[in-house]
């Protein structure tokens, strides 16, 4: 593979994940965050496991992942995976996909927070500087509207209901980054694939969850084509497509290499947001998206200059002689939605 294909390939995918936020928040306006977690999960799984039974007819055989190490990652995924989908779910009903796609910010906060004092990295001025661009530009995010529509904190106003919104949205990126802490063994001996298979299958216990849950009944029906379509567009391409190539390019040129094609992410979804949703932008969003863009871009360039991949990330690389890919690495630099 050359760099240029790769990068292309890397380019491409933060362009679809972006656009995962756009199509998510059409989806939202027909399903409840539960059905769209199910419906998800489950349609990933399953392709998923048509890939993985290519090797042989069962489960243990088809992933040369033994029982024991194979139910830590379903729990995983029961536990970790599901809040973290419907905390972005729910999240993104209540706020925007413009803000949604700028949070993406979390997961860089969560790795500087871990490189520091999980795993004692220092984290260098370059990256120190990002975590607090990215800190600063939450916080003109979620609460810059608030204060210019004057609901300061102890104050007679509430927040909005966006801020608390975008609040749910960044508790799933801080979500999603401890179970990739947990997970790190598990990542260290499987390849990406391997893991992200069972951790999705033990998500789709929330299948049955929805059935049992109030909001269930009834609730699968025919809905507008863009709503069908993104929920499909989630299954398919977000957590499926996006992740083989994801890890598959990474492997090929190093787990560095994705980190500074994070920017295309935040820059696709607001773009897409604007002209297709007809989402405002204020100041205090437009503010908030230069800060974090700046946060992004310095976590990328500090990144391509270390030679370790900080935080969870670092300890997530598999050695090459386990999975027969140099650096393939889970949850380096991306947040994915």
């Amino acid at each position: 593979m050359s760099t240029r294909r790769a990068f292309l390939l890397l380019a491409l995918v933060n362009v679809l994940w972006g656009l995962s936020h756009v199509v998510t928040k059409a989806a939202l306006e027909h399903y409840d965050p539960w059905l769209v977690t199910a419906l998800r999960v489950t349609g990933a799984a399953g392709l998923l496991w048509l890939f993985q039974l290519r090797n042989g007819s069962s489960l243990v055989q088809a992933t040369g992942v033994p029982w024991s190490h194979a139910a830590g990652m379903l729990a995983i995924g029961m536990f970790g995976v599901t809040l973290e989908m419907l905390l972005w779910h729910y999240g993104l009903q209540l706020s925007s996909s413009t803000d949604s796609s700028l949070l993406v910010v979390g997961e860089v906060l969560f790795t500087a927070f871990a490189a520091t004092v999980l795993f004692r990295e220092r984290l260098g001025r370059a990256r120190a500087a990002a975590a607090l661009a990215g800190v600063l530009g939450v916080l003109i995010l979620v609460g810059g509207g608030d204060l210019l529509n004057g609901h300061v904190p102890g104050g007679e106003g509430m927040p909005s209901v966006r801020s608390v919104g975008d609040v749910l949205v960044l508790l799933s990126t801080f979500v999603e980054g401890f179970y990739n802490v947990l997970g790190t063994r598990l990542t260290r001996r499987y390849p990406a694939h391997v893991v992200l298979t069972w951790t999705t299958t033990g998500a789709m216990v929330i299948w049955f969850v929805v059935w049992m849950h109030p909001v269930g009944h009834g609730i699968l029906h025919v809905a507008p084509w863009h709503a069908v379509g993104g929920v499909l567009y989630l299954a398919v391409v977000s957590s499926v497509i996006c992740y083989v190539l994801w890890f598959r390019v990474l492997g090929r040129i190093g787990a560095n290499a994705g980190a500074p094609m994070l920017v295309l992410q935040p820059v696709t979804g607001v773009l897409l947001s604007v002209t297709l949703l007809g989402e405002p932008l204020g100041a205090s969003r437009i503010l908030g998206c230069l800060v974090i863009l700046a946060a992004l871009a310095l976590n990328g360039y500090a990144t391509v200059k270390s030679t370790t991949v900080p935080g969870p990330s670092g300890a997530d690389v598999p050695d090459e002689q386990e999975t027969g890919l140099p650096g393939l690495c889970p949850t380096n630099g991306a947040t994915m939605p």
